[in-house]
């Protein structure tokens, strides 16, 4: 992993990507990127991945951009692919299922370069699909093949699911940062990257000094369920948990159906997350103040 710290918060750096390439005496570099990212919700900027692709065409690195996330961005930062800028050396993966919100719906899709290297690489990257991936189910082929018709019914619902995902992980992540707690930039995904460092004291008195132990504490005491930050390379001392508004007050079908048919009202976002709309996502904030102020 490519340092980084609750700090920046979780940004890349290129500075410290080129300590690791320095150190390493492995002549196969290659670069995994997510953006939207999983577990901050933070995006690479446009300025950033040209930056990115110049130094890693300079020293020979392939990357793999995972941009499963590329339709679920809120509007600040503008999603470009990293292959717009590095086309000869980068690899994009993606899929059906988050941006059009059908979680269980598993079909990845992986776009390689149209040169001598692409070619060479697909055809070593079928012969272990074969042996890994024997087959997609066939109700995941028909609805793949719907997904990808550009349908404008479908573009339309891309478009509402990100809508709704960015009013709800943006007020979950300013509800947090109020009450104290450092959390990534709400640019995109659903996901908020929540850091309790600045509790360590209070959390100590609790037997908890790592997230994975405060991941637990958060879900036995107060049912919030989070992943704790080993799950994603960050030190396990660091205490960064990542928090996903993805299915809150949308637990069921019913619940869905009642979110999305208030979305298309075109009612306002501030009635469109109040308490009686989303009253899952305003109790699980609750607890949050709840468990900061038994540890204050």
């Amino acid at each position: 992993y490519v340092p980084s710290s609750a700090a920046d918060p979780y940004q890349l750096d290129i500075g410290e990507l080129d300590k690791l390439v320095a150190a390493s005496d492995n002549p196969v570099r290659m670069l995994l990127i997510n953006s939207p990212n999983n577990p901050t919700g933070q995006m690479l900027s446009p300025d950033f991945l040209q930056e990115l692709a110049a130094y890693c065409r300079a020293n020979r690195i392939i990357v793999l951009s995972d941009e499963i996330y590329f339709q679920v961005s809120h509007g600040e930062v503008e999603h470009v692919s990293m292959a717009n800028y590095y086309p000869e050396g980068c690899l994009v993966l993606g899929g059906l299922s988050k941006h059009l919100s059908i979680g269980g719906w598993r079909l990845g899709v992986a776009l390689l370069p149209d040169s001598d290297f692409g070619k060479a690489l697909i055809s070593k990257l079928l012969i272990f699909a074969s042996e890994t991936w024997s087959g997609v189910s066939a109700p995941i082929q028909y609805a793949a093949i719907n997904a990808y018709s550009l349908e404008p019914g479908i573009e339309q619902y891309v478009k509402d699911c990100s809508a709704i995902h960015a009013i709800r992980t943006r007020f979950c992540r300013q509800y947090l940062v109020d009450i104290g707690i450092n959390c990534s930039r709400a640019e995109g995904a659903f996901y908020i990257a929540a850091n309790f460092d600045k509790y360590s004291a209070g959390l100590e008195k609790l037997g908890i000094t790592t997230s994975p132990q405060l991941s637990r504490f958060l879900l036995g005491h107060y049912h919030i369920a989070s992943l704790p930050g080993p799950d994603f390379g960050i030190p396990a001392r660091t205490l960064t948990l990542r928090l996903s508004t993805s299915y809150l007050d949308m637990e069921n079908a019913n619940d869905s159906q009642r979110i999305f048919d208030l979305y298309q009202t075109g009612v306002d976002a501030e009635v469109f997350i109040s308490a009686p709309n989303h009253p899952v996502t305003r109790a699980a904030l609750s607890a949050f103040t709840q468990f900061l102020q038994s540890i204050s």
